[in-house]
Formats: C-alpha cells, sequence, structure tokens
C-alpha cells in the first residue's frame, strides 16, 4: 500500500514574507543508552557490508561528465523542469536560510539545526500551495524500531542504536489538537500505541480502526511543526527517503564512513518494507551532495555535486531535491504499483492485506519468515500465512521475494513437479516488471573501487572472524580485488502461493522419526532428479514433514528459487548458493563449482546431521556459536564442517553432540551415529578431498549418484528397521 499521490501537485512561487520565527531544533526525548554503547557495532556492521557490496562489484558510481553535473540527480528531478518550479526552486534558493545552511561548516550540531530551518521554510511554502501530506523528520536521540518484526527481535538493530539523521514521511495532521501521525501501511496494520497521557489522539487517513498520537514542536511561530522530531511513534517502517547531513570536515567522494551507514539504514528500510521497489537516500557532506539509490540488486551512487555554486550558475540543487523528496509521486519513490501494491480489508475485525498473484486475490495473514538481518543484495524472502477471499482456513502460504531476474521463476518448476509427492502443491505464482536493467546501468554507472586508504577503513572496523580470502563469496566478508565490470544480475519481485505445511525437519527429535524423514527425503530428491532438476537449497525451512502412522513420515520439498536444471543451459546467476550451513562443503570451499545431484544427498546428510545434534544441549550450543552463527564466512563455515567429520571429532565430539536430550535411549542414538559415520564416509571422503571435480563429466557422476542413492536407502531401511 503506497500513500496517496495527491500532494503531487505543481505550485506557483510565493514571494509573500514565508520567514518564521525559527526556533533552535528540540530534540523531545534523552539520549538512549543503545546508541551510545553500539556506535562501533554500526560502524562494524555497517564497514563489513559496504565492502562486501564493493567486493562483489554491487556498489556502482555515476561516470563522470564534463560539466560537474550529475545526470542521476538531473534524472530524479526531471518533474522540477516547468517554469512553475523552477522559480519557486530560485526564490528558495535566495533565502538567507539556504544562505545560513551553505554558511554552517562547524560541527554537525550546528549543520543539523540550519538544515531544519530550510527544511522548515521549504515545507511552509509547500503547505501555503496545499501540499501538506509529506513531512521531514529529525531522529535526534531516538533509535528507530519496527512494528512488525519477528517476535523477540531485538528490533531494527536498537542496540546498534541506528537511525537516519534526517527521513521524509506521510503523516496525518489534526488540527483541532495540533498532533501529527505517521502514515503507512505499517500503521494501519500495526496500530501505533497512545502517547503521552492527555495527548490527543487521532486517525490514519481512512479514519480506520486503530488510534495513532503525535506531539507538538513547535518550530514556527504559527505553532504548526516543519520538521518533526522522532517521540518514538516512528519507525523504519514509515521511511520515504533517507537524509545524512555531515560536517564540512570530509567531502561526499571521501566520508566512507557515512557511505557504509547510509547503506546499512537502507538495509533497514527494505527489510521492514517488503514491498518496496528501491529506497533513495541523500548525503550531504558540507556543500557536497550524493544521492544514492538502494535496491536489492545494487547501490547506485551520483556524482558528488556542490551545492554552493559561483554567482550566475544554478545552486538550486539541494532546494530541488528537498522539493521533490516533498511532492514526486510515490512510484518516483520506490514504492510498488498496480498489482504488486497490497491493498486492505477488514477480516473479523482486524486489517488484513490482500494481494494479487496470478490473476487472483489472497488475503494475507500472520507473518512467520523475515528477510535475513543486514543484507542488501540478496532475495529477502518473507512469508505470511494466507488464504482466499470468503475463506476462513489459513491454508495457504505467501512468498515474496527477490531472486534474480535471469533465474526461472520457481511457479512453473514447480507445475512441472505437481505430480511427485514431495513437491508442496502451488496454487499461484506472478512477478512484477523489472524497473531498470543492468545494461542501462552499465552504460552510465561502473563499479566501484574503492582507494586503499578506504579499503583500510572499512576493513578494520571488521572483526578478525569476518575475514575471509578474496576469492570466497557470501553474506559476509570482502576481498580487496577490482570489482567485475561486465556482471550486474538484476533482482526481480515475484510472489508464490503453495499450500501451508507448518511442521519442519527441525522440529523432530526422535530417532526413529528423523531416520524415516530422510528416508523419505531421498525418495523426492530422487524423483526430482529423474526430471533433470536439482533443489539447491535443502535446509531446515525448506524441507517440511507430514506425520503418517508410527511406521511412516513424508517430506516435502517448498522453495524452489534457487532450482536448476541439471541438462539444460545454465542461467549464468552465481552458482553458490543455499543455506551455507546445510550447502556442501565443496560449494564452501571451492572456487568453481557446479550443483549437481550429488550435492543433494550431501545437502540432505548436513540438514539432518544438524537436526540430530540439535536436539542435545552440548550439540545446540556448538551449532548456534560455529556453524549457525550470522555474519560468518563460507570458506570458515567450510572448514567447521571439514572439521566435524575429522577422525578426532567422530571419536570424541559425536557421542556428546549425538544424544539426544537428557534422559533418551543412548542406544538408539547409537544407531542414528552409525548411520552418520556410515553415510559420511560413503559421500565425503578424504581420498576424495570433499571435491567432486572429477565427477563432473555427467556419465560418472550419474553413476556415483545412484551408487549414493541405492546404498544411503539400503542403510536407512536398515536402521529404522532396528528402531522400529
Amino acid at each position: 500500500m503506497t500513500p496517496s499521490d495527491s500532494n503531487s501537485k505543481s505550485y506557483e512561487p510565493n514571494t509573500d514574507e514565508l520567514r518564521h520565527v525559527l526556533s533552535s531544533l528540540i530534540v523531545s526525548s534523552t539520549p538512549n543508552k543503545a546508541h551510545s554503547d553500539g556506535g562501533k557495532l554500526a560502524d562494524s556492521r555497517a564497514s563489513s557490508l559496504a565492502a562486501s557490496l564493493s567486493s562483489e562489484g554491487k556498489i556502482l558510481v555515476e561516470k563522470r561528465s564534463t560539466d560537474g553535473e550529475s545526470s542521476m540527480i538531473n534524472r530524479y528531478l526531471q518533474d522540477f523542469r516547468d517554469d512553475n518550479h523552477n522559480a519557486s526552486a530560485s526564490f528558495l534558493t535566495g533565502t538567507t536560510e539556504f544562505n545560513a545552511f551553505i554558511a554552517s561548516t562547524g560541527g554537525k550540531k550546528q549543520n543539523e539545526q540550519e538544515f531544519a530551518k530550510l527544511i522548515s521554510l521549504i515545507t511552509a511554502h509547500l503547505e501555503e500551495k496545499g501540499i501538506a501530506d509529506n513531512k521531514f523528520v529529525h531522529s535526534g536521540s531516538r533509535i528507530l524500531r519496527s512494528r512488525g518484526g519477528p517476535p523477540g527481535e531485538e528490533m531494527s538493530y536498537s542496540r546498534f542504536g541506528l537511525k537516519p539523521d534526517f527521513f521524509t514521511t506521510k503523516v496525518k495532521f489534526d488540527s483541532s489538537t495540533g498532533t501529527y501521525a505517521p502514515v503507512s501501511l505499517s500503521t494501519l496494520l500495526h496500530p501505533v500505541e497512545a502517547g503521552p497521557p492527555n495527548t490527543p489522539k487521532i486517525l490514519p487517513d481512512d479514519a480506520l480502526p486503530g488510534p495513532t498520537t503525535g506531539s507538538r514542536n513547535p518550530l514556527s511561530s504559527t505553532g504548526a511543526p516543519m520538521v518533526l522530531t522522532s517521540n518514538g511513534l516512528f519507525a523504519w517502517d514509515d521511511v520515504h527517503t533517507l537524509w545524512e547531513i555531515k560536517s564540512g570536515v570530509q567531502t561526499a567522494a571521501s566520508n566512507h564512513k557515512a557511505w557504509a551507514n547510509i547503506i546499512l539504514k537502507a538495509v533497514e528500510v527494505m527489510r521492514y518494507q517488503s514491498h518496496r521497489v528501491f529506497v533513495i537516500g541523500f548525503l550531504l557532506c558540507g556543500t557536497q551532495l550524493r544521492m544514492f539509490r538502494f535496491d536489492r540488486s545494487c547501490v547506485l551512487v551520483s556524482q558528488p555535486v556542490d551545492v554552493k555554486k559561483l554567482p550566475g550558475e544554478d545552486s538550486s540543487v539541494l532546494v530541488r531535491c528537498i522539493l521533490a523528496d516533498l511532492v514526486t509521486q510515490y512510484s518516483l519513490r520506490g514504492f510498488a504499483e498496480g498489482s504488486d501494491n497490497p491493498t486492505l480489508v477488514e477480516v473479523d475485525g482486524k486489517l488484513r492485506q490482500v494481494v494479487q498473484v496470478g490473476g487472483k486475490d489472497f488475503i494475507l495473514g500472520d507473518q512467520i519468515v523475515w528477510p535475513v538481518e543486514g543484507r542488501l543484495s540478496g532475495r529477502a524472502t518473507t512469508v505470511h500465512l494466507a488464504c482466499e477471499i470468503g475463506d476462513p482456513e489459513w491454508d495457504y502460504c505467501h512468498k515474496s521475494s527477490w531472486p534474480y531476474e535471469i533465474r526461472q521463476h520457481e511457479g512453473p518448476i514447480l507445475e512441472e513437479l505437481q505430480d511427485i509427492g514431495g513437491v508442496v502443491d502451488v496454487i499461484a505464482w506472478g512477478s512484477a516488471d523489472s524497473t531498470i536493467r543492468s545494461e542501462d546501468i552499465l552504460s552510465t554507472y561502473q563499479p566501484y573501487k574503492p582507494p586503499r586508504s578506504q579499503v583500510s577503513q572499512w576493513t578494520s572496523t571488521t572483526t578478525s572472524e569476518l575475514k575471509r580470502p578474496s576469492t570466497a563469496t557470501g553474506p559476509v566478508g570482502y576481498a580487496t580485488q577490482s570489482p567485475s565490470t561486465t556482471e550486474l544480475h538484476m533482482r526481480q519481485h515475484r510472489q508464490t502461493v503453495t499450500k501451508y505445511i507448518p511442521r519442519s525437519i527441525a522440529d523432530l527429535t526422535q530417532p526413529i522419526r528423523l531416520l524415516q524423514a530422510w528416508r523419505s527425503l531421498c525418495d523426492v530428491i530422487e524423483q526430482i532428479a529423474k526430471r533433470k532438476w536439482v533443489h539447491r537449497d535443502l535446509s531446515w525451512n525448506n524441507i517440511r514433514v507430514c506425520d503418517g502412522d508410527s511406521k511412516s513420515l513424508s517430506v516435502v520439498l517448498i522453495d524452489f528459487d534457487l532450482a536448476a536444471p541439471t541438462e539444460r543451459p545454465m542461467t549464468g546467476a552465481p552458482d553458490k548458493t543455499g543455506t551455507p550451513a546445510f550447502m556442501p562443503i565443496e560449494a564452501l570451499v571451492c572456487n568453481n563449482f557446479l550443483h549437481q545431484e550429488l550435492h543433494e544427498h550431501e545437502g540432505a546428510f548436513w540438514v539432518v546431521f544438524f537436526t540430530a545434534i540439535r536436539a542435545s544441549d552440548e550439540g545446540s550450543n556448538m551449532l548456534r556459536n560455529i556453524v549457525l552463527k550470522p555474519g560468518l564466512g563460507l570458506d570458515f563455515v567450510g572448514t567447521q564442517k571439514v572439521s566435524m567429520l575429522s577422525g578426532p571429532a567422530k571419536r570424541n565430539n559425536w557421542s556428546q553432540w549425538i544424544c539426544g536430550s537428557s534422559g533418551d535411549d543412548d542406544k538408539e542414538w547409537e544407531v542414528v551415529r552409525n548411520v552418520f559415520l556410515s553415510i559420511a564416509n560413503l559421500l565425503l571422503t578424504p581420498q576424495c578431498d570433499y571435491d567432486y571435480t572429477k565427477l563432473y563429466e555427467r556419465p560418472m557422476h550419474l553413476q556415483k549418484h545412484q551408487q549414493v542413492l541405492e546404498e544411503t536407502k539400503v542403510l536407512l531401511d536398515q536402521a529404522i528397521a532396528a528402531l522400529g
């Protein structure tokens, strides 16, 4: 749901006196201890993210122009080329507020105060023209949280004190009480709690249930606030555009810490606005302005523009950007349109989202999967329970994700495999049109190669355990080689509705049920392989369990976003895919990797192996700290997995790891340990060095695949019989 575009109006320049008696920017809260304690952690996380994106060629800077202007910023401002907009920008650029901001080269606080005064003047100008839906918000000392995050999650890096300097958002003003409140999809789905005692309550735009409140920040003599301060009502869910204001000590080209932090803040916006197509950000260092465009494929960065120009030159670019941010259509600020834009309906007294997938309408229930923290480039998968309109049962689940555009949509793959019992039933699927092509980007932008000093600055703030060789790729880590200039894989928003299966294989704790699930998984892998497909993302989340009687149990595979054909041309998308903990060792530690059928069996081994380990306290702690800990490099995880299969680990640790909870029958777990030992020797022998390269010739690989499959099924059948 995007905010209304009714405020995108033309307006006339106002030559009347607009200046109000402005007070200094008021901060309505006390400093947050999480911010002061967590600043270094936030810098470390931001630096690691920026370094990783840079090494992968996913930060691209606009090519230099001869006139010193930015075509990226000019394209953003193309709606401000008519006479009315030019006159307004020219008038506002000539004000004392603009000149005072340009002259404020002191500390950060002075910069923010003068910027707030300039915004107040521009906002007052728009309000006189009837354009008042959007406002700038100053975070002050208030960190931002989220209203709809995972249960129990410490929201939005609150431990890091993460917040933008300023951001724009849509608000609702109640003139009778003088209060403001945010208006977004989030405020409707998660009503804002009442504010301070005796604060008047107001309703969102369409007077839907869920009172919201706002506090008054008198920045003008009229009492109408022009810049709001965050008083705990605003969240990452509400942010439209990010604004970072820095002092003139460093330029927009060299303030590397600011680059990294604005990227991390954009990640938070997209994490909690799953339908957001992209996010715009502005970094203003002194008089140097850069524009950023963030999506789930890459970061585009403009050339720096000096907003202070010589007499006779156009110096209105800053004012134009502020105006554009307040009045431009919401689609130009990255909000989805058409069928990709959810609407709302009331179900049993509660507002619910309605999405259209494949021409069908579905109501979304509770969210059960959230995007991974700290990832800009990724699938950003979210999953909600779902049902069709008129159906009271939540029998379906709706998945929204952003896979590589060149990969085939999972919908047709699921349809092709529907007659296989272990493949989830697909109900509907669809995708959005792309907004930008990689060819267009590479013709205008070039991958950013940070200078040695910046590489040192970014990498020096990361912890040593996150470092890994430059040849490795993955969610965290960095490399210092030049990024690729020839490949940029864009991501596409896709939706899939499937049958909902609540139980995961990770929920199994009884030895016999775990082995039954593994045996069923072997059959599913075999049937999918016969159709010339590999899943490539076997994990706890993607292997669901359907209980039968005491002698049977079946599994169902979901999430075929990363599935690939085995005997058809590859798409060209990066092939190192999956959840690191469950990926084959070869995929984690080797450079040239092609996922084939045999790797599916190793993936299944790790899923079941870690499920068994997870059942014991010692094993669960080990997994949390060594394999499942967020942010570990791929080669680090691969090395740890190799060590788990070493002789000493098998002799000294397996009996403590694979033993179930206190009081379980160790004889049953001994059977499980023996199965793991036999299948590990079958799959992962020292002679093979965990590298199937010599098996890449299809006849040899298929022969080994069939051998492993048959011997695994025999071993599992024997163990199940022994436990039964």
